[in-house]
């Protein structure tokens, strides 16, 4: 099933949206989990498998990476988060998007760990500044 098939534009998508709008509000991720399941084993039943793959490896890196305190290994758990979109990519064939997925994710965590130093110290600065002063400190007589 393609994008511009009769069969998705007449019954798979006006299915889904009846589906998607009719759910809960606590529910709407996992319709559009179901659907995006659906919709790519409908084509291979492989990429099923690929997609619960990926599906299992950011839901474990993005609970892991909630529970850190540390920005920076917050931002490692990220990047494990990341790895589950580039298996999934790999597997639906297109390795050439998962090269490119990793150098500009790569360029981008470069640079978020080299400033993770310096935004710490500027909210640290800033909550220094906002807390109120002790009673006594820095009164004039």
């Amino acid at each position: 099933m393609v994008f511009s098939s009769y069969l998705f534009l007449f019954y798979f998508l006006p299915a889904f949206l009846l589906a998607y709008y009719a759910a809960p509000r606590r529910a709407k991720h996992l319709v559009l989990t179901l659907a995006s399941y659906l919709f790519y084993g409908w084509a291979n039943p492989l990429f099923v498998l690929i997609l619960l793959a990926s599906t299992v490896v950011d839901y474990i890196a993005a609970l892991v990476m909630t529970t850190r305190i540390s920005v920076k290994v917050m931002l490692a758990w990220s990047t494990c988060a990341q790895m589950g979109f580039m298996l999934m990519q790999c597997g639906l064939g297109v390795p050439e998007m998962a090269l490119l997925h990793l150098l500009a994710h790569s360029l981008y965590k470069a640079h978020a760990f080299l400033a993770a130093g310096g935004v710490v110290r500027r909210v640290g600065i800033a909550r220094l500044a906002s807390a109120p002063a002790a009673p006594g400190v820095g009164a004039q007589r």
